[in-house]
């Protein structure tokens, strides 16, 4: 449900948004193949019989997640950081999360920031989009041959020669 424009909203603040348990919320960012095995083991949990995992080590750790289209599934490895540390001390961010039509609710602050890491596979696609983008460029040259020239190609550019007799 997405807020809408120019309507006024109550925010309220309450103890049961946590549950009254000892939870944090932290703030999350993903990389599109991160985000994409994520959907995929929601869309087939009960198909894969495993459970995500996910391990801290320190200010940093892994992300497992089952798949059912592979035994290994996916790893990702992330850092966490505090807000402190990256909009200084007089940062701070709140998780607010929308409960009715005009109702929002604290869920509580968001201490923490979890960057996940990119994989080779991120590597390789940036390779293959940055191919194919190449490969479109060098096809979009247009070639014009008058007559009485003859056409060179100097740093990649096609510069017509001139004869005169």
């Amino acid at each position: 449900m997405a807020l809408v424009e120019g309507v006024k909203y109550g925010l309220s603040s309450q103890a049961s948004a946590s549950g009254g348990t000892n939870k944090t919320v932290i703030f999350v960012k993903l990389t599109d193949s991160a985000l994409k095995a994520i959907e995929e083991y929601l869309k087939a949990q009960h198909k894969t019989g495993h459970r995500a995992t996910l391990r801290f080590l320190g200010n940093e750790g892994n992300i497992r997640i089952p798949s059912p289209t592979s035994d290994d599934g996916h790893s990702f490895d992330f850092s966490l950081s505090t807000n402190t540390d990256i909009e200084g001390p007089q940062g701070s961010f709140e998780c607010i999360q929308q409960n009715g039509p005009r109702s929002l609710e604290s869920a509580g602050p968001l201490p923490y920031k979890m960057r996940i890491k990119a994989n080779d596979d991120v590597f390789v696609q940036t390779q293959h989009r940055f191919n194919e983008l190449e490969h479109e460029r060098r096809n979009e040259c247009a070639k014009e041959i008058k007559n009485n020239c003859t056409m060179y190609e100097i740093n990649n550019r096609v510069v017509p020669i001139i004869a005169f007799s």
